[in-house]
């Protein structure tokens, strides 16, 4: 068999030093402290959020079977996630060097403690409540956990209208109900949804299916409550009191 040699792609005949490009690491190859201990402040913010989230649906009584079904798939989700931030969290600690686990991080980072009373308690910490920044940045937090309830539910019920039947439909809306009661500036919509929330629900059960007119109105209510929730969380920028400031030096 015959072989045909081929002119090389490249010549090192052709090499100009003037197309050198030089190369810059600007981050360190290993993670500093400081990117750590954000890593795990961001963590525990989600894990704080979530285990308010699962206490609040937790006490919600629902009307209907319908309406359980879907707080306990919902409670699942939420289970899920927070199972799965806490591996995160500890993988965090450990590998960190900063904790043999979460209650000793804790331990070690007390005022963090009265600032994420639910996680630390859970990780079988006693929370102290003299910390004076404990009732601001807790109630800072359940604005953000509601704002961020409201995108989520809004969102998931704009997916769903893609793909019916829309049987979770009217459980939903009466989620969304309940977050923007929770919160004076939402609560302007809560005419817009009582007015349709009887004939929604009406739908579901009997036909199962939402009519154009439905899906158009939900889909402008759903929009419009996206749009506030962002204007809302930009015209609510707290900087976050305490210890945090020593945290990421």
């Amino acid at each position: 068999m015959m072989f045909q040699s081929t002119a090389p792609l490249v010549s090192s005949a052709s090499y100009n030093a003037r197309f050198q490009v030089r190369l810059c690491i600007h981050d360190a190859l290993r993670p500093s402290i400081a990117y750590k201990q954000a890593q795990i402040f961001e963590a525990l913010s989600t894990l704080e959020t979530l285990l308010a989230s699962e206490a609040a649906l937790s006490l919600t009584q629902m009307s209907d079977a319908l309406d359980q079904q879907a707080a306990q798939e919902r409670l699942k989700i939420i289970r899920d996630a927070t199972e799965r931030t806490e591996r995160s969290f500890e993988h965090l600690v450990i590998t960190g060097g900063i904790a043999t686990d979460g209650l000793e991080y804790f331990k070690a980072h007390a005022s963090l403690a009265n600032f994420f009373p639910r996680i630390a308690s859970r990780r079988g910490y006693v929370v102290s409540s003299s910390n004076g920044h404990s009732e601001s940045y807790n109630a800072h937090l359940t604005s953000v956990a509601t704002i961020s309830t409201l995108v989520t539910l809004a969102q998931q019920l704009q997916a769903d209208l893609t793909s019916p039947p829309h049987k979770y439909a009217a459980h939903q809306l009466a989620m969304l109900y309940q977050a923007c009661n929770s919160v004076a500036a939402f609560q302007p919509l809560l005419g817009r949804i009582q007015e349709q929330f009887e004939t929604v629900k009406s739908t579901v059960n009997t036909v199962g299916t939402l009519n154009e007119e439905q899906q158009r109105w939900l889909i402008g209510l759903t929009t419009d409550i996206i749009n506030q929730c962002l204007a809302q969380s930009a015209n609510n920028v707290q900087l976050v009191p305490g210890p945090f400031s020593s945290m990421v030096k």
